[in-house]
């Protein structure tokens, strides 16, 4: 679908979610964004363009949000992974992860793929801690069945 592009607002920036005509899912939910023209893709949560955010986004100075219908702000850090411009459109395929595993890789990539730093290095902490609990776990049933 052909998305026109538009700039987060300020404080926004360094948030890991965009803001999109129509989600794919009825909550706030974790979407894969792939740029149909290069392949490049980008995990994030997206939120729902509303009344409350057309009233908030389309003051001055900004420019006006003129089609919520197919429109899609997005902060830079996730125009660059995607290879976008703001002010251009482009054809973009949002889809949300279907299944309890697809769905939890998805968050896990969401958070990888933050542009705050606390957030990827939280998510590494975490992902190289539970590697190290599993061999924990295999190295203490090892030395007990070693016993018997």
């Amino acid at each position: 679908m052909k998305y026109m592009i538009y700039p987060s607002m300020y404080e926004d920036i360094d948030a890991g979610w965009v803001w999109i005509s129509s989600r794919p899912c009825k909550n706030r939910c974790v979407v894969r964004i792939t740029n149909v023209s290069n392949g490049c893709r980008t995990f994030c949560e997206a939120l729902e363009i509303d009344q409350g955010f057309l009233n908030r986004y389309n003051q001055s100075p900004r420019c006006t949000i003129q089609n919520s219908g197919k429109s899609l702000v997005i902060s830079e850090w996730y125009r660059n992974r995607l290879d976008v411009q703001k002010g251009t459109e482009a054809d973009l395929e949002v889809v949300a992860p279907k299944g309890l595993v697809a769905g939890r890789v998805a968050r896990l990539l969401c958070c990888l793929q933050h542009p705050q730093t606390v957030v990827q290095i939280s998510t590494w902490l975490g992902i190289i801690s539970f590697i190290l609990g599993v061999v924990g776990c295999i190295l203490g049933a090892m030395s007990l069945r070693g016993c018997f």
